[in-house]
């Protein structure tokens, strides 16, 4: 929303994040379907609807924007610490499009440590 007062902390490390193949919320728009990507960014919101069988739904955030990513449900178990736990988000997998959303199926998940008590980072879970 551009509202903060200094940088976005995703673009504090995107010029590590690019050398690591990293792409950004842009970039995810802009790839073609079913390509192959990795995304980082921090969850600002995670999903698990009654009605979605078992399937979670986060939302990233980056400098550039938003990032929908999908983790269907063996995932969301094999990796439940990262998906569910994390602040920050490594995502591996692949673009999906569809009537004119971009998702990122993840197919691999890793958290990013931060130390927590020099930054404070809060998603909108479900309860």
């Amino acid at each position: 929303l551009s509202l903060s007062t200094g940088p976005h902390p995703m673009a504090l490390v995107r010029d590590v994040l690019r050398k690591e193949h990293v792409m950004s919320s842009q970039d995810l728009r802009d790839a073609p379907d079913r390509r192959s990507v990795c995304a980082c960014g921090m969850v600002v919101i995670r999903q698990r609807p009654l009605t979605a069988k078992g399937f979670v739904f986060i939302t990233l955030e980056d400098e550039t924007g938003f990032a929908n990513i999908v983790v269907k449900p063996d995932l969301a178990k094999r990796f439940r610490r990262d998906v569910i736990y994390s602040n920050v988000l490594y995502v591996w997998g692949k673009i999906e499009r569809k009537d004119g959303v971009v998702n990122v199926v993840g197919e691999r998940f890793r958290s990013v440590a931060i130390d927590g008590d020099s930054i404070k980072l809060k998603s909108r879970d479900f309860h």
